[in-house]
This record gives C-alpha cells, sequence and structure tokens, in this order.
C-alpha cells in the first residue's frame, strides 16, 4: 500500500479532492492525448505536411492575435447562435430541475459559461490561423459568432466531460484507500481526554504538542491553557517562574490511578 501510495502523482490526489460535488472541478475543461504511437510512413507523412505549412512556429498565432486585440473589442453571437445558446440552456434548466424534482443526483456542468469562452476561442483561432496557413497577414475577425463555431464548441466539451468522466473514475479507483483520510477539527473533549491520559503527572504545553497525539499538535497554547483549567477536578495549573524567562503553565493532574476515562483510542 506505501508502494502503491507513493507511485501515485500528487495531482491525481488533488484533483479526486476537490472533486467533492462543490463544481470546482466543473471549472476547468479536461482533455486527455490519444495514446496512439504513429507508424514510421505515418510520422513521415505528418512532419511532411507540417513543413509544408507557412506557419513555423505557433508563436506566430500568438503575435497576430496579441497584434489584433490591442484595442478592445467586444464579440457576440448572431441570431442562430443565439437561439442555440438559449436552447441548450433551456435543456440543462429542465434536466436540473427534474433531478431536484425527484431527487435524484442533478447534473455538475458549468458547460453554458464555458462554451461562450470556447465558442470565442475557436472563432478568433479559426480566423486568424487561416489567414497565416494561406500566407495572408490576418485582418480583425467578425465581431459575431457563427451558429456553427458555437455548435461546435458545445461538441468539443461534450467530448472533454466524456474523457473528465473517465479519467476521474480512474483516478478515484487508483486513489482508493490511500488517500489520507479526513480528519475533524479536534474538540475540547479530545484535549481534555489526551490530557489526562498524558503520561506523567506533569504536563507542559510545549511537552503536549511535541508528543501528544498527532491530530491535536496543531492547536494553539491557548487552546491548551484553556482545556486545562477546564480540568480543575482533575487537576490544576500551576504557573512556574524561569529566571530571565516566561512563566510557564504545568498542569499538575491528580493521581492517575483515581482517574476513571476508560479506554479510548487516538
Amino acid at each position: 500500500m506505501v508502494a502503491r501510495d507513493a507511485m501515485l502523482p500528487p495531482i491525481a490526489k488533488l484533483l479526486v479532492t476537490i472533486d467533492d460535488g462543490q463544481g470546482l472541478l466543473d471549472r476547468f475543461i479536461t482533455i486527455v492525448p490519444e495514446c496512439y504511437r504513429p507508424t514510421p510512413d505515418e510520422r513521415d507523412i505528418a512532419v511532411s505536411y507540417i513543413e509544408a505549412q507557412n506557419v513555423s512556429s505557433f508563436d506566430e498565432y500568438i503575435a497576430a492575435l496579441h497584434d489584433l486585440h490591442l484595442t478592445q473589442k467586444l464579440y457576440e453571437f448572431d441570431v442562430d447562435a443565439k437561439q442555440l445558446l438559449k436552447e441548450k440552456e433551456c435543456e440543462f434548466v429542465s434536466i436540473l430541475n427534474d433531478a431536484l424534482t425527484h431527487g435524484t443526483i442533478p447534473p455538475r456542468s458549468k458547460k453554458i459559461d464555458i462554451v461562450q469562452r470556447v465558442a470565442l476561442s475557436f472563432h478568433v483561432f479559426d480566423h486568424i490561423m487561416s489567414h497565416l496557413l494561406d500566407g495572408i497577414n490576418p485582418d480583425n475577425p467578425p465581431l459575431q459568432i457563427s451558429r456553427g463555431t458555437l455548435s461546435r464548441a458545445f461538441q468539443f466539451l461534450d467530448y472533454c466531460d466524456m474523457q473528465k468522466e473517465i479519467l476521474m473514475e480512474f483516478l478515484e479507483s487508483v486513489t482508493n484507500g490511500v488517500m489520507d483520510q479526513e480528519r475533524k477539527q479536534p474538540t475540547s473533549g479530545d484535549i481534555k481526554v489526551a490530557l489526562c491520559l498524558f503520561p506523567g503527572r506533569l504536563v507542559t504545553v510545549r511537552a503536549f504538542k511535541q508528543s501528544g497525539p498527532r491530530f491535536l499538535r496543531g492547536i494553539t497554547q491557548q487552546e491548551i491553557i484553556n482545556q486545562m483549567r477546564d480540568l480543575t477536578s482533575l487537576g490544576e495549573i500551576v504557573n512556574v517562574k524561569i529566571p530571565r524567562s516566561r512563566a510557564i503553565a504545568v498542569f499538575v493532574k491528580r493521581d492517575p490511578a483515581q482517574i476513571d476515562l476508560g479506554s479510548r483510542k487516538f
């Protein structure tokens, strides 16, 4: 189990942790490249095709994108695209409301929000890159985004959602059993019992934080002292003065044999 845990990349645990139903992971687009390896002939054909194009580096697109957007531009969907967006949103709302009505799991998706950004990216990319590939200096992209571009954005996100679902199912299966169990915030009762069961008659804050139960070592000094004060029936706090130093609070317990707290594991 330890070896298996060590082999898991931190990002796998992080993705499973944030996939808690609050919608954080749904704000990200997930796409996994295909694992197929090309044959030598396929590789040579692809390299020859790329070398024959007018664009030698993606930096050319980035530079053109920057130059064409030095001033603010307002893009919008055309009439047909707006109608498609409205239809998709109504479809999503209908599914969501139906799930809430029947007590089933509602869909977790930010697609309606994300698709508009993806469609804009497709719209601008298609215009600029097509000009560059044709050897033409790109001009400003049209300010209206077509229904066809929006439809392709929806198809792309459908594919990404499918890949995300497969990826998360796989990650949950490989991280199951190796993820750290969630610990709840320590209660005052946890601290009091730990103070009473701490070895010896004397307990200092420093010793308790260093050698006490691990899940209690993150609590503050004042929290420990407050719980010591609440245990007056089982002991008392004595302030011990040390030369050239601040007084140290020491909890002096009664004889442990007289304290019956029952068995408890930490």
